[in-house]
């Protein structure tokens, strides 16, 4: 009974995201590119963080 009821939990959940993404508005393009640098970005930033507190 527990699984049915889980079941209908996720796709209540599935159900809610996909009105929330189509209330959300119109589609904007995805840089890849960009995104992949920025993330780049990021992770050297935090790998800096990391080391400096290696060294105190």
């Amino acid at each position: 009974m527990k699984r049915a009821f889980d079941k209908i939990a996720d796709v209540t959940a599935i159900r809610q995201a996909l009105v929330e993404g189509e209330q959300s508005g119109e589609p904007e393009p995805f840089d890849f590119v960009a995104f992949k640098q920025r993330k780049a970005a990021q992770q050297s930033f935090r790998s800096e963080i990391q080391k400096a507190k290696v060294l105190r």
